[in-house]
């Protein structure tokens, strides 16, 4: 080929059996760079480069994720590797607030090894910023375990405050006194060490503070003084989480990643991680170094205890043997209490008694060589409480109904979750980018309009609802007898919903959740009435909650809109939606269910009105008999036959609106007739005819509260 093809688009735009090779190479964790070779060397005159691996490694990651969120992958895998997890969103929104995970494999070791945990956060391990809290064991191999992960929106901090010491010479003397006072250990060298400490920075009073009032506050927790009376098996500093941070950030490459690629890491990691705990496990059981054969004091421990607890004891039997202790005094006994393992002294009587040490005389901890066993399912039986719960619900009220349904929901079908992710934060460090300096300075070139002033007040004012249009003179009162006002914040209109089905304005994201899980299952039927894919996918994002769920009234595609998502709403409801729209903006429409027939019984069902005026939805209530609107011309296109009596029910309210219209259109003055010469025009001086002045008669002021909404909706 051309060399000067190179880097053109369709030179080198990747072939089949090249996208076959990118995707297995990224399954194998390859760097594109590295792919790129390979390709390279497979085809030399292949015009690709590296821009376009990794777009095809893009276009894997779509495809695998599908049309999921980024939680609902993420719990999704979990649920497919059965972890163990648990989630919280913060109050009144389904934006959350901290998440944590754990590997199936991870408890069964944590059960098996629960002595020691050792706890800490690190960060910059997600596009969020969420700082990332991993909790860690150690196994009876000395080889650390993950326990669990815990992704958190903040960490509450303590500020510190010090002094800069730049002198090499004055760090390296007060790093000396600091290291001989933690490792003291007797109380009586720690109170030496501490009186040096004091001399070294004597011209530090920050630091001399800091180790007479905090240092001796948790010296019991740090000094080998104390710790050394306490079982931590070798745990006396965060070093082994530290390191499994820094194990963990090779594996991410990155900081960029939502929470599912960082539990794709994670899994990885992990099961390199169990696979080398078991070869330890194996190695302990099945091999024994020469120097315990045939040695009386060991005779009895070959392939019960680790490898590493036959070392820790080698070592205490060569100082034994070096100091001949036999006073506890001079042994200290520190093996003992701080491992669980024989002392020096212990093994010094043994050595005299020529007995073996005994495998009760050794902690628990270091005979386990197992990653744990599998739990005993076979009593585990759910039926009772299963029939407790349906009795139960069908006594429960109505609304209570739908709060358990939602609960179930949850917990039978979790990878539906609606949980969001917290909003990327804005960056902090860097230069400002250009665009940023000139809205600051007010010299935007942009070609788009500049805000109103109402628009701009909105934007400043998140929790207030869009500035209605001049044309609308409706003044909010909540207590109206017919018309119900919900908070105007972008989520009205399910606000609107919630309280027609009889439960509070807050429960708008389970009206969400309804009408979401209504698309999904009847997804087929939503793609011919919306005529193709991609307005489904639009309607389906819409219906998706925003990150910020307290208010989205600057997001125009997450309203409730009309008339993609009336039949939606009586679909799973049941029920025929009525929605009133001034006739300067639209038409008023009734939207019945697509398929399934009418409740049996002569009642009629209650209808869902909903008055939508400019930027607002607000709940109407239609008297019994009422006038009704025509039905959607898409119910009559795509209703299936059980759902054609739908409309029978309500035969006798639509020729009653029919009639309306017809006095309506009576009274409305005929339209002058087209010109017939355009050379000599038949002028008509058609005097206007007086418009009828109607009297308004009301009960009370919420009457004609209600009057006034209705007649600016055109009724």
């Amino acid at each position: 080929m051309e060399p000067a093809l190179e880097g053109h688009i369709l030179a080198g735009r990747l072939k089949e059996d090249d996208k076959k090779i990118v995707c297995d190479l990224t399954k194998r964790k390859m760097l594109p760079r590295n792919i790129l070779i390979h390709l390279k060397n497979q085809r030399p005159h292949c015009m690709t480069n590296v821009k376009q691996v990794y777009n095809e490694r893009q276009q894997i990651w779509k495809a695998n994720r599908g049309d999921k969120k980024p939680l609902q992958f993420l719990i999704s895998k979990l649920e497919e590797h059965i972890y163990t997890y648990y989630s919280r969103t913060q109050l009144e929104s389904n934006t959350i607030e901290d998440i944590f995970w754990a590997h199936p494999t991870s408890i069964k070791l944590f059960n098996n090894f629960p002595t020691v945990l050792v706890m800490d956060s690190t960060y910059k391990t997600n596009m969020y910023r969420m700082p990332m809290f991993e909790v860690v064991g150690v196994t009876s191999t000395d080889l650390t375990y993950s326990v669990g992960f815990r992704f958190m929106t903040h960490e509450k901090e303590e500020n510190f405050d010090g002094k800069e010491v730049s002198n090499r010479d004055v760090v390296k003397k007060i790093m000396k006194a600091w290291k001989a006072m933690v490792e003291s250990p007797t109380q009586r060298l720690y109170a030496n060490a501490l009186v040096e400490f004091k001399d070294s920075c004597s011209d530090f009073p920050i630091s001399v503070d800091y180790a007479m009032t905090t240092l001796n506050e948790v010296k019991e927790k740090i000094v080998r003084a104390w710790t050394d009376h306490v079982l931590h098996l070798g745990c006396r500093t965060t070093n082994r989480v530290e390191s499994a941070h820094a194990l963990l950030k090779k594996y991410l490459d990155n900081s960029v990643g939502d929470l599912g690629t960082c539990w794709e890491k994670i899994h990885d990691m992990l099961l390199l991680q169990f696979t080398a705990i078991q070869t330890s496990f194996g190695h302990s059981v099945c091999v024994l170094e020469h120097r315990f054969k045939d040695v009386t004091l060991y005779s009895g421990l070959g392939g019960h205890v680790s490898r590493y607890a036959l070392d820790n004891i080698a070592l205490e039997e060569t100082r034994c043997r070096e100091t001949l202790c036999m006073d506890n005094d001079i042994c200290g006994c520190v093996q003992r209490t701080s491992y669980g393992l024989p002392c020096a002294c212990e093994i010094a009587t043994k050595l005299l008694q020529e007995k073996p040490i005994l495998l009760d005389e050794i902690y628990h901890h270091w005979l386990r060589l197992s990653m744990g066993e599998e739990s005993n399912e076979v009593a585990f039986c759910v039926e009772v409480e299963l029939k407790a719960i349906v009795e139960r619900l069908k006594k429960l009220p109505f609304q209570m109904k739908l709060e358990v349904k939602e609960g179930l929901r949850q917990l039978a079908f979790p990878e539906t979750t609606l949980m969001s992710p917290p909003p990327r934060k804005e960056p902090t460090k860097g230069a400002k980018k250009k665009v940023d300096i000139a809205r600051s300075k007010g010299k935007i070139t942009s070609t788009s309009r500049i805000p109103s002033s109402w628009e701009v007040v909105d934007s400043q004012n998140s929790d207030s609802q869009p500035s209605p249009s001049p044309t609308s003179s409706y003044k909010r009162k909540k207590s109206a007898r017919l018309v119900v006002d919900v908070i105007g914040d972008g989520h009205c209109g399910f606000r609107a919903i919630a309280k027609f089905m009889g439960l509070t304005e807050k429960n708008h994201l389970m009206i969400r959740t309804h009408l979401i899980q209504e698309l999904i299952d009847h997804r087929d039927d939503y793609v011919e009435v919306f005529a193709g894919e991609d307005r489904y996918n639009y309607i389906l994002n819409g219906l998706h909650p925003p990150a910020n769920t307290k208010t989205c009234a600057h997001l125009v595609d997450k309203w409730l809109t009309f008339p993609d998502m009336g039949h939606i709403v009586a679909n799973y409801y049941k029920m025929c939606v009525v929605v009133l729209i001034n006739l300067e903006v639209g038409n008023s429409e009734s939207f019945f269910p697509l398929r399934g027939p009418p409740p049996p019984g002569n009642q009629k069902t209650p209808i869902l009105c909903l008055g939508e005026i400019p930027n607002h939805f607000v709940l109407i209530s239609l008297k019994n008999g009422c006038p009704l609107h025509p039905s959607s011309t898409e119910w009559h296109n795509h209703k299936k036959e059980d759902a054609v009596t739908w409309e029978d029910e309500y035969l006798d309210q639509h020729e009653l609106f029919r009639k309306l219209m017809a006095i309506e259109s009576g009274n409305k003055p005929s339209k002058p007739q087209k010109e017939s010469n355009k050379a000599a025009p038949i002028l008509l001086d058609t005097p206007e005819k007086p418009k009828q002045q109607f009297e308004v008669i009301a009960e009370d002021e919420e009457d004609s509260m209600s009057l006034d909404l209705l007649q600016s909706l055109g009724l």
